[in-house]
C-alpha cells in the first residue's frame, strides 16, 4: 500500500514550510471546526427547508422532468437504466407485499 501513503508529498512540504507551533495549530484546529460545524447546519437548514416547501424532487420543480417520467416507479426506471427486457417486480411496504407484477420492456423505448 506503499502507493497511497504520499511520501513524495510529505517530504515536499516538509522541505518547503516551517513547523508550526502546537498552540497555533490547535488554535487553528478550533476556529475550523466551528466553521465546518456552521457551514453543515446551514446545508441542513437548508435541505430542510427545500423538503417542507415541496422542492425536493428539484429536477420536477423547475421543469427538468417530465410527468410522465415523474410518475414512473423506480423499480421500473431501474429496470430501464439497466436494460432489463423483462422482470417480476414486488413493492412491500414493511413486512407486506403491496404490489406484484410484470414488467416487459415495450419496444417504442
Amino acid at each position: 500500500m506503499a502507493l497511497f501513503r504520499f511520501r513524495w508529498l510529505r517530504r515536499f512540504v516538509r522541505r518547503h514550510t516551517t513547523p508550526i507551533p502546537q498552540n497555533i495549530a490547535l488554535d487553528w484546529k478550533a476556529k475550523l471546526s466551528i466553521a465546518y460545524m456552521l457551514i453543515t447546519w446551514n446545508a441542513l437548514g437548508v435541505v430542510l427547508y427545500l423538503c417542507f416547501t415541496g422542492r425536493a424532487d428539484w429536477p420536477k420543480y423547475y421543469g427538468l422532468k417530465t410527468e410522465e417520467e415523474a410518475n414512473k416507479k423506480p423499480a421500473i426506471y431501474f429496470a430501464e437504466l439497466l436494460g432489463v427486457k423483462k422482470a417480476h417486480i414486488m413493492s412491500f411496504s414493511g413486512v407486506h407485499k403491496k404490489e406484484d407484477f410484470e414488467y416487459k420492456k415495450s419496444e417504442s423505448s
